[in-house]
């Protein structure tokens, strides 16, 4: 026995859930003003939490090396729990720390991946200004400078660039928070 779908049915259910992304898109909002307002108390959140995760994850690889249930050299597995442990139980009793410590870090390895690719472009650039193709060759050039001079900025302030990041994490969870309360209402009228 089928049963016939009806199309309006299925419209007033999904309408009937408009809710979720409205409360979804409000959420977004909030955390992205907090996270603006907040920037290092937003880090320190966040490393909080991820020192939680390693905490947990070194639990259970000591418990897969003791155990055995591992293809991994079990003598490894033991080691990186109890360093994935000490990791999250620094990140947790002092978050603000290992948020610079983890800021510098991050805004280091940006910087000098900014640096080593925009001189890969300034070479590039430089051997194909042969001609042909000299305007493309040209702007590779000065955009590979750019890339170096951006680099430097960085890696001059990593922790400055982090925490621009996380301007940059709530603008889009902002706009993000927007875009899911009119999708919100948008749903809604589906069932009407």
């Amino acid at each position: 026995m089928t049963t016939a779908i009806n199309e309006q049915e299925v419209r007033n259910v999904i309408a009937s859930n408009w809710w979720i992304p409205l409360t979804q898109g409000v959420a977004a909002i909030l955390f992205g003003i907090y996270a603006f307002t907040r920037t290092g108390q937003t880090m320190a959140t966040i490393l909080f939490i991820l020192g939680l995760y390693w905490i947990f994850n070194g639990i259970f690889s000591i418990i897969a090396a003791i155990r055995g249930n591992t293809e991994k050299s079990r003598l490894w597995q033991l080691i990186g729990g109890v360093l994935s442990i000490v990791a999250g139980g620094f990140a947790v009793s002092h978050p603000l720390m290992a948020g610079a410590v983890s800021a510098s870090f991050v805004g280091t390895l940006i910087g000098l991946s900014a640096i080593i690719s925009g001189i890969t472009q300034m070479i590039v650039g430089r051997e194909v200004m042969d001609g042909a193709g000299r305007d493309w060759s040209l702007g590779s050039f000065f955009l590979g400078l750019l890339n170096v001079i951006f680099g430097i900025i960085i890696m001059g302030a990593p922790v400055l660039a982090f925490a621009t990041f996380i301007r940059i994490l709530s603008f889009w969870a902002i706009i993000a928070g927007i875009g899911l309360i009119f999708a919100a209402f948008r749903v809604r009228s589906i069932g009407k």
